[in-house]
C-alpha cells in the first residue's frame, strides 16, 4: 500500500498527521503514607468511608492512562517479615466536582468507585514485595516495581492506593507506597 501521493516518478508527499504521547515521564508521590496501617473490609465495600489517615485520593494528571506501583522503607531496615498487600482503587467523578481540600469523596452515589487491579472488587490486591537488599539511596530502601506495563487507570479521575496486609519491618518507621503516572 503507498504512503501519500505520488508527485513524480521517485518522490511521495504525505500529509501531516497530528501524534498524541502514549506514554509520559512521571514523577514518583507517595500514595499511601504508612502501609502499616491497614483499611478496613467495609471502608473497601464503601471506599468514600475511607478514614485511615495515610491513605490519600491522588488526582490522575490529563492524557494518563497508566501508573507504576512501588514501596520504600528506611534504609535502616535490617529485615522484613510482611510485605504489604494493596487494592488499587479508581474514582470516576462523572464531571462532578470532588473536594481536593477534605481529600474525601462523596458518597451520594455522584462518582463511581472501581478497582484497578482486578476485576472482582472482592480480589486479594497486589503484593508490595520488599526485599533489603533491593535498590536504595541516601534514606530508604526501594521495592520493584509491581509490573512493567502497569496499571490502567480506566478512565478514572483519581486513584487510592489501600492496604489490606500491613507491612513489617525491623525499623520502627513507616513503608511507603509510591505511584508514578506515566
Amino acid at each position: 500500500m503507498a504512503i501519500g501521493s505520488i508527485k513524480s516518478s521517485n518522490s511521495r508527499v504525505g500529509t501531516a498527521q497530528e501524534t498524541i504521547v502514549g506514554a509520559a515521564k512521571g514523577t514518583w508521590i507517595v500514595a499511601n503514607t504508612d502501609a502499616r496501617t491497614v483499611t478496613t473490609s467495609g471502608e473497601f465495600a464503601a471506599p468514600a468511608t475511607i478514614s485511615n489517615a495515610n491513605f490519600s485520593w491522588i488526582k490522575v494528571p490529563t492524557g494518563v492512562t497508566k501508573f507504576l506501583l512501588r514501596a520504600r522503607m528506611p534504609l535502616a531496615t535490617a529485615s522484613v517479615t510482611t510485605s504489604p498487600i494493596v487494592k488499587l482503587l479508581g474514582v470516576h467523578t462523572n464531571g462532578n466536582t470532588v473536594s481536593e481540600s477534605t481529600g474525601s469523596m462523596p458518597s451520594d452515589g455522584s462518582v463511581v468507585f472501581t478497582r484497578l487491579d482486578s476485576t472482582d472488587s472482592l480480589g486479594s490486591g497486589v503484593t508490595v514485595t520488599l526485599n533489603v537488599t533491593k535498590t536504595t539511596d541516601a534514606s530508604y530502601i526501594y521495592s520493584d516495581v509491581t509490573t512493567l506495563s502497569g496499571y490502567n487507570t480506566l478512565g478514572c479521575d483519581y486513584i487510592g492506593v489501600a492496604v489490606t496486609t500491613a507491612s513489617a519491618i525491623t525499623a520502627s518507621a513507616a513503608v511507603e507506597i509510591m505511584a508514578c503516572f506515566l
